[in-house]
């Protein structure tokens, strides 16, 4: 018994050795990144612009409404004005320091998820020196984009919630934990009804009480729900009505997807809309990876090429918008072969949104939107690449992006793949894992319904590479199987 207790007590020591010297590493390489390599004070555009702007907003004028506020979750920039309060509102370097350090911590984090899920103990030190290593996480270190703080945040949260399936206690942290992640990014709701339900299910059907109980799904639960009427009141105060519970943004991607639009263009009258014909006029909001998909597929006779549901052919049509059970008509025009959607109003307005995925389905057929869900969700993967990389004068970091785009489309996603499907038919042996499993399958829904890119997959790298390592894992025990038989 001393001998056996020895070598635990020696991996053991081993284990805290390597992981203090893989989270050494990680945070001197983030604030390498940040501060020599990758400034994301000097790579400020769209996106990392709207993100520094509202939280440099919240430092300067706190709780005082704008309705811009509403158009994004308010977690990251909530996160991004912490250190500009301290620092000042124009001191992006030490907002850079912040996401050296949220971006550094996916790597315990990856190690502790790992060590709760994984079905060896390698598995832990190996995944987390991935993750180290890993260029697409990298990347959004060095940009004031939502998907640092969210990888951090949905780490955390998984490793809660497979520690609360393994024993049955800790919900409330767990719920806490979910409630960051979801005001980071409201999608983590697809894969939380999923895990919850799942539970529910589970506890309905053990009558031995192995399942985690009522009250521990309640207090997981329960955050939840307080995060969605904090998001749904924080959107009521800057706009001034109950316009929904995730962000003002959130409709119109998902007319994005659904349309297969490249961009739509919100101007503020009908003049200003019919003198401006370029793309960039107005106030934009864009789909790089669906614009990345036409390009590569320019021919519209190709099987897989872009089909927008409003047509090809450049024309006016006028859009039926309810408001409170009263119909309006809004102005707009189909342009670009189809690829944009220009129309008179703000780029806020639900109601708006709502009109153009009416439109939309109404254009096209079950069959066509289930093409659109195969088309959205193949983007997490391939046909695009990982955007800001994309944008222009960034050719340098493209070539090294796609790299990565090629190494996990070839080298990862099939053993991940394996191991969701593992994941899934052990549940009942290994909840914890299928809590892993069940977010990814979140992510592809939500992807497949709005529309996907290689960023949107990102955050959730860490987890595909701890279910690849399971993947692998098991196809070699199952061609053990099959060479013994």
């Amino acid at each position: 018994m001393s001998g056996r207790g020895d070598t635990e007590g020696e991996a053991s020591t081993r284990d805290a050795a390597s992981l203090a010297l893989l989270s050494f590493l990680a945070v001197l390489s983030r604030l390498w990144w940040v501060l020599r390599v990758h400034p994301p004070g000097e790579h400020v555009f769209r996106d990392m612009r709207s993100y520094v702007v509202r939280a440099q907003w919240l430092v300067e004028r706190g709780l005082e409404p704008w309705p811009a506020m509403a158009f994004q979750p308010p977690g990251t920039s909530g996160l991004l004005a912490l250190p500009l309060a301290i620092a000042g509102p124009e001191q992006l370097g030490a907002a850079a320091v912040l996401w050296a350090l949220l971006s550094a911590a996916a790597v315990p984090l990856t190690w502790a998820l790992a060590r709760e899920v994984g079905s060896r103990r390698w598995v832990a030190p190996v995944s987390a020196a991935l993750v180290l290593v890993w260029m697409p996480a990298l990347s959004y270190a060095g940009l004031f984009t939502s998907e640092t703080p969210y990888c951090a945040a949905l780490l955390l949260a998984c490793w809660r919630l497979a520690a609360l399936a393994r024993t049955g206690r800790g919900g409330l942290g767990a719920g806490l934990a979910c409630a960051l992640a979801f005001l980071v990014r409201p999608q983590i709701a697809v894969a939380m009804v999923l895990i919850i339900g799942g539970a529910a299910w589970l506890r309905g059907r053990d009558r031995e009480g192995g399942a985690v109980s009522w009250a521990q799904l309640g207090l997981t639960a329960a955050p939840l729900v307080l995060a969605g009427l904090l998001s749904t009141l924080w959107i009521r105060h800057q706009v001034g009505d109950f316009a929904g519970v995730t962000a003002t943004s959130s409709t119109l991607n998902a007319a994005l997807g659904r349309c297969h639009l490249t961009r739509v263009q919100a101007f503020g009258s009908e003049p200003e809309m019919v003198r401006s014909r370029s793309l960039e006029a107005g106030r934009v909001v864009g789909a790089p990876a669906l614009w990345s998909l036409h390009e590569r597929f320019p021919d519209p006779g190709h099987v897989y090429a872009l089909r927008p549901a409003l047509g090809s052919e450049a024309r006016a049509l006028t859009l039926t918008v309810n408001r409170g059970g009263e119909e309006a008509r809004v102005l707009a025009e189909v342009r670009e072969g189809g690829l944009s959607l220009a129309y008179v109003g703000t780029r806020d307005d639900r109601a708006i949104h709502r009109a153009l995925l009416r439109a939309c389905r109404e254009r096209t057929s079950v069959a066509g939107q289930v093409r659109y869900a195969v088309q959205n969700l193949s983007l997490m993967v391939a046909f695009n690449p990982q955007w800001p990389d994309s944008h222009s004068g960034r050719e340098g970091w493209r070539r090294i992006s796609d790299a990565w785009v090629w190494i996990f489309g070839v080298v990862v996603l099939l053993p991940g793949l394996l191991g969701i499907r593992q994941a899934m038919a052990e549940a009942r042996e290994q909840p914890g894992r299928a809590v892993v499993a069940l977010q990814l399958i979140g992510s592809m829904i939500v992807a497949a319904l709005v529309f996907g890119s290689i960023r949107i997959r990102v955050p959730h790298d860490p987890l595909w590479l701890i279910l690849a390592c399971e993947g692998v894992l098991a196809a070699l025990a199952s061609f053990r199987r099959e060479r013994a038989s």
